[in-house]
């Protein structure tokens, strides 16, 4: 494991149980060398409310400090914390139980009914595989084989 993933992964283990006593949802981390250096990204979720800028502020001198405190970034980075947005990706489990009946554009790594992606309905989930309407009918996948999932809105 790279340092880079390390220190994502020591990052999430670390933000996950800060956020939920926040009343908030860690919706994805990233941590990657840009041409400006070092950035940790923290989006986040607020269950049954739209996350704000006061929620990201608060996450933001939060986490900020425990990285400080553990030393899990040394020297300079750039910590940004927002919301995923309404353009948010779809990739997990807990995603699509979430955006269960909304409609979304769905892409594979593998070919589902022969096609690399669909337009449909979110209908759940079911032992680990995506319950999705397309034209009327149900088709099932394995949440692993989603490259990515975007809500479309009308």
């Amino acid at each position: 494991m790279s340092d880079i993933d390390s220190v994502a992964k020591r990052a999430r283990e670390m933000a996950e149980p800060c956020l939920k006593t926040m009343g908030l949802e860690l919706y994805d981390l990233e941590y990657k060398r840009e041409f400006n250096g070092l950035v940790l990204r923290i989006f986040i979720d607020k269950p049954g409310a739209k996350v704000n800028v006061k929620d990201c502020q608060d996450v933001s001198h939060v986490i900020g400090v425990m990285i400080e405190e553990q030393d899990l970034i040394p020297g300079h980075y750039n910590l940004e914390v927002s919301s995923p947005g309404l353009d948010r990706v779809l990739k997990l489990e807990k995603d699509f139980i979430r955006y269960k009946d909304y409609k979304a554009n769905i892409y594979y790594n593998e070919l589902v009914e022969g096609k690399n992606n669909h337009t449909g309905i979110i209908k759940g989930v079911e032992n680990g595989n995506v319950l999705f309407e397309v034209k009327g009918k149900v088709i099932k996948f394995p949440v692993a084989n989603v490259k990515k999932g975007k809500l479309e809105f009308e």
